[in-house]
């Protein structure tokens, strides 16, 4: 499983860059950050606060939204940041621990790349193969 190894380091940085480049372009009052926020996907059940600013997706069940860190909640770079790293700590278990439910969640119907993510961790639990 070595050569497996190496690509998932690859994965790593790669979802560390798709992370941080989304993130990126969150700015100003309008720039909310976190799961569930931006267009939403075709179907998706999403909304208003009242005050322009998107609110997390209605799909992001209760247990999902509680492991979320106060801090990875701000609609502020800071937040942003924190979300990120919330996020990369979430993927990173998901695979050490072959449990899909970790990342599944925080990641829109329509990302490809969120989809290879979890596919990845339904193949782990299905091989009964973690990463150490």
């Amino acid at each position: 499983m070595g050569g497996h190894r190496g690509r998932c380091a690859g994965l790593v940085v790669f979802a560390a860059l798709v992370v941080v480049s989304g993130l990126a372009g969150c700015s100003g009052a309008q720039g909310a950050s976190g799961p569930g926020v931006g267009p939403p996907a075709s179907g998706s059940a999403s909304g208003s606060n009242g005050s322009g600013s998107p609110t997390v997706s209605a799909s992001l069940d209760a247990a999902a939204r509680a492991r979320i860190p106060e801090a990875a909640r701000a609609h502020t770079p800071q937040g942003a940041e924190a979300f990120a790293r919330f996020y990369l700590e979430q993927f990173n278990d998901s695979w050490v621990q072959a449990e899909p439910a970790l990342i599944s969640p925080y990641g829109l119907a329509t990302c490809k790349t969120c989809a290879n993510f979890v596919d990845t961790a339904v193949w782990l639990r299905a091989q009964d193969l973690t990463y150490d």
